[in-house]
């Protein structure tokens, strides 16, 4: 009886040690992250290629090619994605994990090269863009895996990633818009216009959604980010008026008082 009390506890203690083991770092990581989002289809969808270049977290072992890349994908009100396909032949199914998370894992592919691995997924949202009149919403859920390694930084790294065709080291994405829009402001913020319906950004991690409000008719409109960054330079400057303001007159009263001193004493 006792010896059947112990095995249950012991057996009670292994189950609830598992979790914490499998809470260990990630086996994988990301040198750079490539993102492509196409809203020019006209129809309010977002075509979208991710492109990862991914080694081992482990610099010093070789790649980890016995674990499973892990993936999520977080819905945003309408803009949901369907069809998600890897390296343009398998698709890939995630399921829902707790609100509006989905997640997978995929198993690498065997034809590593030189300690990397490259893989791409695309995938569409069908009510990626909101449009009113001259205003335009849109909001493109990303495809997230493992965390993004920073300074990768050797220079057969950095080779590979212009050959796997992947982009610069961390997080890049290209923006294309229909003829005519201008953003007005973005997420992640940071997004700029490289030509015309073109917008780049590049950060050094993977955000989960590219979202951003446009005006669909050419003319431009300053975006809250903006209004926020000139209220703040007027408050700031505002500040520093009346912080010289005081000063002159701390000055001015010290000169007065000094000038009293030195006349009754003379």
């Amino acid at each position: 009886m006792a010896s059947g009390v112990r095995f249950a506890l012991a057996a009670a203690l292994c189950l609830t040690a598992s979790p914490a083991a499998a809470q260990q770092g990630p086996a994988w990581g990301i040198l750079a992250e490539r993102v492509s989002v196409d809203l020019t289809a006209g129809d309010g969808s977002a075509a979208v290629t991710v492109g990862w270049l991914l080694t081992g977290a482990d610099s010093e072992a070789p790649l980890p090619e016995d674990e499973s890349v892990p993936l999520s994908l977080l819905g945003f009100g309408e803009a949901d994605v369907e069809d998600v396909v890897r390296d343009g032949r398998e698709t890939i199914v995630l399921w829902p994990t707790s609100g509006s998370r989905r997640t997978a894992t995929v198993r690498p592919p065997f034809d590593s090269n030189g300690g990397l691995l490259v893989m791409r997924f695309s995938y569409r949202v069908p009510s990626a863009v909101e449009v009113d009149g001259g205003r335009a919403r849109a909001r493109v859920p990303l495809l997230t895996g493992p965390p993004i390694v920073a300074g990768a930084a050797s220079v057969a790294d950095l080779a590979s990633i212009v050959a796997a065709g992947v982009g610069p080291a961390g997080f890049s994405a290209e923006v294309r818009v229909p003829e005519g829009w201008v953003i007005a402001d973005g997420f992640p913020s940071g997004l700029r216009r490289d030509e015309p319906g073109v917008y780049t950004v590049a950060l050094p991690a993977a955000p989960a959604m590219v979202g951003f409000r446009a005006r669909t008719d050419g003319r431009w409109s300053p975006g809250v980010p903006l209004l926020i960054d000139v209220l703040t330079v007027l408050l700031l400057l505002g500040f520093a008026a009346f912080g010289w303001r005081h000063l002159q007159g701390v000055v001015s009263g010290r000169a007065t008082a000094s000038e009293a001193v030195e006349g009754g004493s003379s």
